[in-house]
């Protein structure tokens, strides 16, 4: 007798209309696992954890629950302020008193003083290039500008110094504009580009906060402005934004709602918690809340139903999500789908490999490639081939990686496969 299985697809929206949104909100504190209910940033690395960096400690959230860090664990210290993410995905971890490095599953702290700099972090940035941009205090109206260039410093202060403004108070760089943004003294606002540079704003009170991307977001005489090119665009007419991503506009009224508003709609959430720090949204669309009293979490839903109408095989025994977000459909009827975001495509060239039915236990691994299961073994997809696992030879149906060491453990029906730094080592009796 045959089954036939209908699939849902969850899609995590900001834009939808309101009807067909379903919105869920979770609040965390340290009674949830939360390191610390202050918390400063948070970031998304490229295997989906959440990153939120507290005020005593570092937390790791896998969509189930929290792992926390300390300076015990080799954090430099467990105050941290920000958190940036390179190109090849290595996080940085900021504090005043320097910066650590996670990577390989390690952190690799490195203190101010081992760059051969006195003082304490005041302000940052990285640019287009992962290079680290750093504000040093060293006294009372003292403040430094230094360039980190593989992890070497170097005193750029009188490059970027500017005559009557010689007070590095902010720095910046904005993707969108290419730019690096200085702040002098709250008195000016500069925009530097290779060996050319401009005045943004300019005046008694002016200064910037980074937001959402690391887009620069400019209050000029209490009115916030998005700068671009030529003059600054005034966006908060209201002066009611205390966060900004446009064209989403968000702010906390009166602290007893909570506003999410584009050019088309506007969402209202009524709000308990206090005032809202900053928020950051992941890939998924889910908005992360900073506030007073912890850290929220809100996602908006909308639910698409896909059965062999639409095209997609029956009998899906397994889906994964593969590093570009794609989506995989493993069928028990020999069928390979990828889903796009808007289209279904029938795979294709594995079949020059097997021609087999696919089982449950196909999962995505760290290196961005995807092991697929089924009645014969397991084939690996990875930038876009398909390439046969020569060490399982038998009928698999689960696939586990250790986040500890990078193990694969592949379960078949002879036994466990062990798998590691090619290394392959066979456990009879588990099937």
């Amino acid at each position: 007798m045959k089954y036939r299985y209908v699939f849902v697809i969850v899609i995590i929206l900001i834009n939808i209309p309101a009807h067909a949104q379903i919105f869920s909100f979770s609040h965390y504190t340290p009674a949830n696992g939360l390191a610390q209910s202050q918390v400063s940033d948070i970031i998304q690395d490229d295997n989906g954890i959440i990153w939120i960096a507290t005020r005593n400690g570092l937390s790791a959230f896998d969509g189930f629950g929290f792992k926390n860090y300390y300076t015990r664990d080799s954090l430099l210290n467990n105050y941290i302020f920000s958190i940036y993410k390179k190109k090849n995905g290595t996080l940085i971890l900021l504090s005043e008193d320097g910066y650590c490095y996670y990577r390989n599953r390690k952190f690799e702290p490195l203190p101010l003083d081992s760059l051969g700099i006195k003082g304490i972090i005041r302000g940052h940035a990285i640019d287009d290039e992962d290079k680290l941009w750093l504000i040093i205090n060293h006294g009372h109206r003292s403040n430094r500008l230094f360039k980190i260039v593989n992890d070497s410093a170097i005193d750029v202060s009188g490059r970027y110094k500017e005559d009557g403004y010689s007070f590095f108070t902010k720095i910046n760089y904005d993707p969108a504009l290419k730019e690096l943004i200085i702040n002098f003294g709250n008195k000016l606002i500069k925009g530097f580009s290779g060996d050319s540079s401009r005045v943004i704003a300019k005046g008694d009170k002016v200064f910037f906060s980074k937001h959402l991307n690391n887009r620069t977001i400019l209050s000029i005489n209490g009115k916030n402005y998005l700068p671009g090119k030529n003059e600054p665009v005034l966006i908060d007419p209201d002066k009611k934004t205390w966060d900004i991503f446009p064209p989403l506009l968000v702010y906390n009224s009166g602290f007893d709602k909570l506003v999410f508003k584009n050019t088309e709609q506007k969402a209202v959430f009524p709000w308990t918690h206090g005032r809202i720090i900053g928020f950051y949204i992941d890939r998924d669309s889910t908005i992360w809340l900073r506030g007073e009293e912890g850290l929220f979490r809100i996602s908006s839903s909308a639910f698409l139903n896909f059965t062999s109408e639409h095209g997609l095989a029956t009998n899906i025994w397994s889906v994964v999500e593969d590093k570009d977000h794609n989506i995989w459909f493993a069928s028990l009827n020999n069928s390979l789908q990828k889903w796009d975001g808007e289209n279904l495509h029938n795979a294709e060239n594995y079949k020059t490999i097997i021609d087999p039915p696919f089982y449950m236990g196909s999962r995505a691994l760290s290196d961005g490639s995807i092991l697929f299961t089924h009645s014969e073994g397991v084939i690996k997809y990875k930038n876009e081939k398909f390439y046969p696992v020569p060490y399982i030879e038998n009928q698999s149906e689960f696939i586990y990686e250790s986040p500890v060491d990078g193990t694969i453990m592949v379960g078949t029906v002879r036994g466990l496969i062990l798998h590691k730094n090619n290394e392959t080592r066979k456990i009879p009796g588990f099937s």
